[in-house]
């Protein structure tokens, strides 16, 4: 008896044309947006966020960053610019992830004292936010961003007029402190144990760079650091995996990271250990 044949599907062939037909509508796609001069990024303008008055508090911050360095600025009625600093390994000594510290820049003369006008821009084309202050030939404008490439963080100002600006640093670990309450997701957490916690989690300060501690190359900048002395969480752990004995260093001990302010161009004026001022400048 004949067997009969059934041709096996053309699976290859099928495939082979579908890759064909999705490079040619890639292509015509592609052409369709050179010919009409379509910008993928520059298209992101249109969703740009605009503030026109100061912000009261931290609730009316504006995100910028880098994918490592992030970001949150926002300019006090009294005309300071201020911006939280944070980074994606900035895990202190209880595993919690912190953030760096907040700087305060101040200008002098101060462009909000002569005019209320001020224009908040959060550029998402550029991962930049643009602040325009003041009027005529007292309006000052500046830039904050992520340096794209390296952990830097940016603070451009522009003004007609000359322009002193002061940064400050502005810690608030700056003593050994216990946290009065923690969050689930806190090494020590536990909801089976008397307060909710294996042991206090205990914060330790940070170290400001000090003119007095002997180091080079401080006369024209200021900066800050926290160093993890104490090891918590891999212990904790394997004591309730029951795994004692089996030790594993800590990742996080010794742990060091901070930042330090510098200015570009002519060297700036290290006031004390928190304040650096820029020489008066114009654009």
């Amino acid at each position: 008896m004949k067997k009969s044949y059934i041709p096996e599907p053309a699976s290859s062939s099928l495939a082979f044309f579908t890759r064909i037909s999705l490079l040619i509508l890639i292509s015509l796609i592609i052409h369709g947006c050179i010919r009409s001069g379509y910008d993928p990024v520059r298209s992101l303008d249109k969703y740009n966020i605009v503030w026109t008055s100061p912000s009261a508090n931290t609730w009316g911050t504006m995100p910028a960053g880098n994918g490592d360095i992030s970001l949150n600025v926002w300019v006090e009625e009294s005309g300071d610019l201020l911006f939280y600093i944070g980074k994606t390994d900035s895990w202190d000594d209880n595993c919690r992830l912190l953030k760096l510290g907040r700087v305060r820049v101040h200008l002098n003369p101060n462009p909000l004292l002569q005019s209320k006008a001020l224009i908040q821009t959060l550029r998402l084309s550029q991962a930049t936010i643009e602040i325009q202050a003041g009027e005529a030939e007292g309006k000052v404008v500046m830039r904050v961003w992520a340096d794209a490439n390296y952990p830097v963080v940016h603070v451009a100002i522009d003004g007609k007029r000359p322009v002193e600006a002061t940064a400050s640093i502005e810690l608030w670990r700056t003593e050994q402190y216990e946290l009065p309450s923690i969050e689930v997701s806190d090494v020590h957490f536990d909801h089976d144990v008397p307060g909710n916690q294996h042991f206090p989690t205990v914060v330790e300060p940070d170290t400001v760079l000090s003119s007095l501690s002997g180091l080079s190359g401080l006369e024209d900048r200021i900066g800050w650091y926290h160093h993890n002395i104490k090891s918590v969480g891999p212990a904790l752990c394997a004591k309730l995996q029951n795994m004692e004995g089996f030790e594993q260093p800590d990742p996080i001990l010794h742990r060091t990271f901070g930042a330090v302010i510098t200015t570009s161009g002519k060297a700036a004026n290290r006031l004390d250990d928190l304040n650096l001022r820029s020489p008066s400048s114009k654009s």
